[in-house]
């Protein structure tokens, strides 16, 4: 069950540590995305704990000086991994991981969106253009 979790974690980098915990949910290793201060982290990294309700952790090596900070996000790919046939029995430990990776997908969503300018909901504007054209 997922229940209404936060699916980012920040850490200090102190030139020491190579092991950075991730206590949420989550599905699959490559959903999870790290952040070296503002930019995408390409440097050497493994993810843990996949499917783990108590979550896992990410491992960067060699250490990181001291400064920066790790930015840990869950963002799984918005992809329907089960195809339902007509006639079958569905199956607890094959529905419940389809279930789970929409409300996932909607948690970062959520993130994604409150990190955003927006136009008020009682805003009259009608489209993205009218938006865009108000600026």
């Amino acid at each position: 069950m997922i229940g209404d979790q936060v699916n980012i974690e920040t850490h200090n980098t102190d030139g020491v540590t190579t092991i950075f915990p991730f206590p949420h949910r989550f599905l699959a290793n490559a959903d999870i995305k790290i952040f070296l201060n503002e930019a995408l982290f390409v440097g050497s990294y493994s993810v843990s704990g996949a499917g783990s309700d108590i979550g896992g952790s990410v491992t960067i090596t060699p250490a990181l000086a001291t400064g920066s900070t790790i930015t840990i996000f869950d963002d799984p790919s918005l992809v329907q991994t089960v195809d339902i046939e007509n006639n079958v029995t569905l199956l607890e430990e094959v529905m419940e991981p389809a279930f789970d990776r929409i409300y996932l997908s909607q948690q970062a969503l959520r993130e994604k969106v409150g990190r955003s300018v927006r136009a008020s909901i009682t805003s009259p504007l009608q489209t993205e253009l009218d938006f865009i054209g108000n600026i």
